[in-house]
């Protein structure tokens, strides 16, 4: 196995890995400088986005799943740590229980391709929302319902389907072959569930086939 994700070195050349993580950071709106913030990277994988947001200035905490196929990634994740000279610090812990222990929430959350990965999907926005900071913005990147060829998807606007009813299709079988792909929600489902957990100032900031990128915040006074 190789990395997933391919990333800059000290030394001006690439990681491994098929997808650069810069272009999700970018769609997703997260600030080009995170000097001193705090940032959790749910899903983490091998830490591509993890170390992609230190590079930034972050300071990074990454967890993913223990029993997560994605979490074939951890040790690819000591390794580009070991390789970067990164500080993020890494734990295989469910979203749930980290969100149960961790000391204090963060100020930025990132959550990529994890959300339709959980069978409960409202405990799941609602651990999001406590492991965000007051003020603080939560990017959710997530797998979107859509019966249309890819090539329509990408010519669809970015806010289509926003004001839709929503609505979320259990997949008995999973998705694309993975068993763990449990809900699809719709675009208007993605922005609904977030609401419903308590984020204010929730939008979708891009889209591309059928992944949706959203941003939220966590209301001061929370």
């Amino acid at each position: 196995m190789k990395r997933r994700h391919r990333l800059p070195t000290a030394t001006g050349g690439l990681t491994d890995g098929d997808y650069p993580c810069e272009p999700d950071l970018q769609r997703i709106g997260l600030p080009a400088r995170l000097d001193g913030a705090t940032l959790l990277d749910v899903g983490c994988s091998d830490g591509g986005h993890s170390f992609a947001a230190e590079a930034r200035g972050a300071q990074v905490t990454a967890i993913d799943a223990e029993e997560s196929p994605a979490n074939e990634g951890r040790n690819w994740f000591q390794a580009t740590r070991d390789e970067l000279g990164s500080e993020a610090t890494y734990q295989a812990i469910t979203l749930h229980d980290f969100a149960t222990t961790a000391p204090e929430p963060f100020d930025h959350v990132l959550c990529f391709n994890v959300l339709y990965h959980v069978e409960d999907q409202i405990g799941a926005a609602r651990d999001l929302l406590v492991l965000t900071k007051p003020g603080g913005r939560l990017y959710l990147k997530t797998l979107i319902d859509s019966r249309l060829p890819e090539r329509a998807q990408n010519l669809l606007p970015t806010q289509w389907g926003a004001t839709h009813q929503p609505r979320f299709r259990f997949t008995e079988h999973g998705v694309d072959g993975d068993p763990t792909s449990y809900w699809v929600p719709n675009p208007a489902g993605v922005l609904a569930i977030l609401r419903y957990a308590g984020f204010v100032d929730v939008a979708i900031e891009a889209r591309r086939v059928n992944r949706l990128y959203v941003s939220a915040t966590r209301p001061t006074g929370a």
